[in-house]
């Protein structure tokens, strides 16, 4: 994101005005300053609501060297870039 690479939307509960997709991201967002767009979604049944306070972050890597190199091509596409300029960029 400091970058300035573009991110997905979002997802905001209309009903709750709560995350239903993009957790991550949007912390990410508030951490560096970058603005991102939020889109309003219908609750489903996936949507637990949770307390944030309660959330305790932990410094583990979760997806493996493939994981991380499959998202990075998305962010390339997504991007209209190269994985070499993603890869350049993350550096």
């Amino acid at each position: 994101m400091k970058a300035g690479i573009k991110f997905s939307a979002v997802k905001v509960i209309i009903e709750d005005n709560l995350i239903s997709d993009g957790h991550h991201r949007y912390l990410a967002s508030l951490i560096v300053g970058y603005p991102i767009e939020k889109i309003k979604t219908a609750r489903t049944a996936a949507d637990a609501i949770g307390d944030w306070k309660s959330v305790e972050f932990q410094h583990i890597e979760w997806e493996s060297d493939e994981d991380i190199h499959k998202f990075n091509i998305a962010d390339a596409e997504y991007n209209n870039m190269s994985i070499e300029q993603i890869v350049e960029i993350l550096r």
